[in-house]
């Protein structure tokens, strides 16, 4: 969306330059051409925004010289601060207020306040934080400045002046423009500015101290440069169309130059373009291994937990069955209790020992070794879970979360660690393995005979009650509610008894498609 809209404010810059709406639309085919705004407008950062704001401000004085009042005048300074808090090196952009007032001889009092006061206003607008802890802030701006002027970044520097103007000028040529329409820029700044109208100036006021800025640093990074694209897009076509109506008057000749413009202007982005085409199609990605191995072997009603550090596409994370989690925070007991049959990890994941002998390996599928701030083809594991009733038991005797107590409840709504909504008379147990306690309040003894009402809404569900070499076993028809007793064995060492109930499936109705409710499920329980 904001490479788009810098390529209409392109156009409506040409229009307002009064270049025609033929130069208008050469200027929005070259910023839409271009490789380098390609590439960005996907990449979430502050380049592509602020080369938009800096465009919009541009635009804003363009109007206010044309049209001046005070309040446009306001707003292009609220813009200009907006681009420099979007990215502080915008900083040239702030003088475009001052230099409407000055070329258009605007110089009473309240004109020079607003030129001078709303970029400062529309600055802190964007940034409100920096008021509080300035410190902090005048700290981590000298930091960016010693940064960039100083210190450097390995592999993104070159000295200040010539060598680093070269840089620059090797880059536009060979992704950023091409040499024709870099070429045709630059000379046409020139052209500009010799014309000296207070409109080409305004215009050219920023790019070129924007450019000397950046020149003047040690530090350089293309991505800086984006904003140059639009403006060199706009002199070249400016100029190449002031060209042709000078010097061309047939109709077939001008056709001819425009095609001829065309081809030559777009063979560079065209090229690039082709190129980064091939790279992209013979680039592996694992992830699209992964997502190929869960469309071959996922069946109905199996919940896969997905890492989100492996940064999976959007339309992989909104399928049924398909849940995104924190790797970091995620927990192989809680994903396998809550209902997870599969786990989709980065190889860098690194469980405690107890909880990999809960995982089995189904599957690898090899990417980069590198562990990339940025994600690009990394390796991943599939883990199914070997579920463990040893370690899984231990758990639950030292986890509060997955212990339900029937017996000091004397109503549904009683019962802990067991989720109900407010219009329900029942509670949901929530986790494949819960630990149940039959208890009474001062001692009492606990009956010897528990009578349960149960239900789950899952196809093909399970439930077994067991402690010792007890076990009860029922399986569930799905919606419908079954009445069952238990009769656990006594607890000779304590008045609570204990036991567990295991249940096979727990699903989110959400996480499946099956409708809005986001708790996980398993199997309803009422108090008769």
């Amino acid at each position: 969306l904001l490479s788009l809209l810098i390529i209409i404010c392109s156009y409506c810059i040409c229009i307002e330059l009064m270049a025609g709406e033929a130069a208008a639309g050469l200027a929005a085919l070259f910023c839409a051409i271009s490789p380098p705004l390609i590439d960005h407008s996907a990449t979430i950062g502050v380049d592509v925004l602020m080369s938009l704001m800096c465009l919009v401000s541009v635009y804003a004085a363009l109007r206010t010289y044309s049209r001046f009042g005070l309040s446009s005048l306001a707003l292009t300074g609220l813009l200009a601060g907006l681009a420099v808090s979007s990215k502080y090196n915008a900083l040239p952009i702030v003088v475009l207020p001052a230099m409407v007032c000055v070329l258009s001889r605007r110089l009473d009092i309240w004109p020079v306040v607003i030129a001078v006061l709303s970029p400062i206003i529309g600055f802190f607008l964007g940034s409100p934080f920096i008021l509080a802890s300035i410190p902090t802030f005048l700290d981590q701006l000298a930091y960016e400045v010693w940064h960039y002027g100083v210190a450097t970044h390995v592999g993104h520097s070159a000295e200040p002046g010539w060598p680093q103007l070269m840089f620059y000028m090797k880059w536009l040529n060979t992704e950023g423009l091409g040499a024709v329409l870099t070429g045709l820029g630059t000379v046409g700044a020139v052209v500009f500015f010799v014309k000296n109208r207070s409109k080409n100036i305004i215009f050219l006021a920023f790019p070129v101290l924007f450019a000397a800025l950046m020149i003047g640093q040690r530090t350089n990074f293309t991505r800086n440069m984006l904003v140059v694209i639009p403006f060199l897009s706009i002199i070249a076509s400016y100029a190449f169309v002031t060209v042709l109506h000078a010097l061309l008057t047939n109709r077939l000749a001008r056709a001819v130059a425009i095609t001829a413009f065309l081809v030559a202007a777009a063979w560079s982005p065209a090229r690039l373009a082709l190129s980064e085409r091939s790279e992209a199609l013979a680039r592996h990605d694992s992830r699209l291994g992964a997502m190929s191995y869960v469309a071959d072997t996922k069946k109905p009603l199996e919940e896969w937990a997905v890492s989100g550090q492996l940064q999976f596409p959007i339309l992989f994370l909104n399928l049924p069955g398909v849940t995104r989690i924190n790797q970091d925070t995620a927990s192989s007991y809680d994903l396998y209790l809550t209902g997870f049959d599969y786990w989709i990890a980065n190889r860098h994941l690194k469980p405690p020992s107890e909880q990999k002998e809960l995982l089995k390996l189904a599957k690898s599928v090899e990417g980069s070794s590198d562990d990339e701030r940025i994600v690009d083809n990394p390796n991943i594991d599939i883990f199914g879970f070997n579920p463990s009733s040893q370690l899984l038991e231990a758990r639950l005797l030292t986890d509060p979360a997955y212990q339900i107590d029937l017996g000091a409840a004397t109503k549904t709504a009683d019962i802990q660690n067991c989720s109900h909504g407010p219009s329900e008379d029942y509670c949901w147990i929530n986790s494949r393995l819960a630990l149940v306690k039959l208890s009474r309040p001062g001692g009492e003894q606990a009956a010897q005979i528990l009578k349960l009402q149960v239900m789950s809404p899952w196809q093909g569900q399970a439930v077994s009650f067991y402690s010792g070499s007890w076990k009860q076993d029922a399986a569930l028809e799905p919606g419908k509610w079954q009445e069952i007793e238990l009769t656990p064995p006594p607890n000779s060492a304590s008045d609570t008894r204990t036991f567990f109930m295991k249940t096979t499936q727990v699903h989110s109705p959400k996480a499946l498609g099956l409708g809005s409710e986001e708790r996980r499920l398993g199997v309803a329980v009422k108090i008769p």
